[in-house]
């Protein structure tokens, strides 16, 4: 039994070398697996037809003083349109895919904001990280950056692809007078 245990965490470490995925990365796939994609349906949910869910990671973090990442990344379906759901301003909610969309190129940050694709890329696979990345540097997608809520949405046609990323700050407990 200790042999088996052994062998299946050698093989185990080498899929995931050989998969160019991180283990985040690849858990986060386990959990969408066999819990269910429900955070990535519940965002992109009447929006935007989906194929499969490619990410779906909505946990608090083990560390109190990380930040916690949000990620919700699919493949469209082959029917899904070619721009972008636009929301009302009234109706939109950080926590929901679509809202007012601009083309891509995605334009340079602002100075001490978060590159959420660096930060929470960790739990999308590298192929699609790679993708969504290439998205954002050249016309023909559309994104969403959000500052105030630190939340980055994408939606690229040309790749089959549609991202919801949001990174919220780390809890901190009130202080006591």
């Amino acid at each position: 039994m200790r042999y088996a245990l052994g062998a299946f965490l050698i093989g185990l470490f080498v899929f995931v070398l050989v998969a160019d995925e991180s283990p985040a990365s690849f858990f986060s796939k386990l959990k969408a697996t066999f819990s269910g994609p429900d955070y990535a349906h519940q965002v992109f949910r009447g929006r935007i037809p989906i194929h499969r869910v490619l990410a779906s990671y909505d946990s608090l973090p083990s560390d109190w003083d990380a930040p916690r990442c949000r990620v919700a990344v699919v493949e469209i379906a082959v029917d899904a349109p070619a721009k972008p759901p636009r929301i009302a301003l009234i109706d939109q909610d950080s926590s929901r895919f679509g809202g007012n969309w601009r083309p891509s190129p995605l334009s340079s940050a602002p100075p001490a904001t978060p590159d959420l694709i660096d930060m929470c890329g960790d739990l999308i696979d590298g192929f699609s990280r790679r993708s969504l990345q290439q998205a954002l540097s050249e016309p023909g997608a559309f994104f969403i950056r959000d500052w105030k809520n630190n939340v980055l949405q994408i939606y690229a046609p040309k790749a089959g692809l549609a991202a919801h990323l949001m990174l919220e700050a780390p809890w901190v407990a009130p202080s006591v007078p």
